[in-house]
């Protein structure tokens, strides 16, 4: 999470997204949450959050008009919690520039809760206690907390239980972006539980973790099935990639999809995964980030 600009009255921060590397759904919990056991990796792909002072009240604007700007935002809420937690009236002009797609398993709009919150803490001076921004940080979605951490991370429960595990190597990722979005109730209404064999990411090291990844055995979504019987052409796309040899693997519930990139940038291979996906999704690529936690 990097602030990229602080004025008296500004503050300009960009918030990254993450990929899945694994996600298992150990069942469906008493409180209606589903107990999940994730590894997770932040990448470059970013939004541009802007928050100012402003004479009273909180506002929202977005380049995207797809994106809400009233309380459904987590930025919004992420707002009213800061204010309520510092003990300050609520007074922000905010504007998002969207560049991670909406609807994707990115956790944009996670990120983007977490970037409102460090604005505003700089643009207040007014940092608040880490146990209390992480309570926020589980109020506001269960994608959320590990924006806090960045980098490597086990995630488990509805995904507040971090277990960060470094920065991890340097590595690119081609991000494959469909031209259409996963509803996450319906992907996740359309797994059949409880599961007969529950993958289990193990007891994991930052070494164990690097090795899995490298050698391809890591990857693995649980809701890789339950979003392509829901949409088709998502299952075309995965089809396509493997042909051509891409290992492409599904990032959270859908619909976005992920695969290691060439080691080097402009890879030739890179150019032909974009050309032979035309029409079928946008080829993206991202860099993994280091935790900032």
């Amino acid at each position: 999470m990097q602030v990229v600009r602080r004025g008296p009255d500004t503050v300009v921060v960009r918030t990254p997204c993450k990929l899945n590397l694994f996600l298992e759904v150990i069942g469906k919990r008493a409180d209606g949450y589903h107990e999940l056991d994730m590894i997770m990796e932040a990448i470059d792909l970013c939004d541009t959050l802007t928050v100012a002072r402003d004479a009273d009240g909180i506002a929202l604007a977005c380049d995207d008009p797809a994106v809400p700007t009233d309380r459904r935002n987590t930025i919004v809420r992420a707002a009213e919690r800061f204010f309520e937690a510092a003990g300050l009236p609520p007074r922000a002009r905010m504007h998002l520039r969207k560049r991670v797609p909406i609807g994707g398993g990115l956790g944009g709009g996670s990120a983007n809760g977490i970037g409102a919150l460090r604005a505003l803490m700089e643009l207040y001076a007014a940092p608040l206690p880490r146990e209390e921004q992480f309570r926020i940080a589980c109020e506001l979605g269960s994608d959320v907390p590990f924006f806090l951490y960045g980098g490597l991370a086990r995630c488990r429960g509805r995904g507040e239980i971090i277990d960060p595990l470094g920065a991890g190597a340097p590595r690119r990722y081609l991000v494959l972006v469909p031209p259409f979005a996963c509803s996450t109730a319906e992907v996740y209404a359309n797994l059949n539980l409880p599961l007969t064999s529950p993958r289990s990411a193990g007891t994991m090291s930052p070494g164990s973790v690097e090795e899995r990844i490298r050698d391809g055995m890591l990857f693995f979504n649980r809701l890789e099935q339950p979003a392509a019987g829901l949409r088709p052409e998502f299952a075309l796309i995965m089809k396509k990639a493997r042909e051509i040899g891409v290992d492409a693997h599904m990032t959270g519930s859908g619909a976005c999809l992920f695969a290691l990139a060439s080691d080097r940038a402009g890879g030739g291979r890179d150019a032909l995964v974009a050309e032979a996906l035309a029409g079928m999704a946008e080829v993206r690529i991202a860099e993994n980030l280091p935790a900032w936690g």
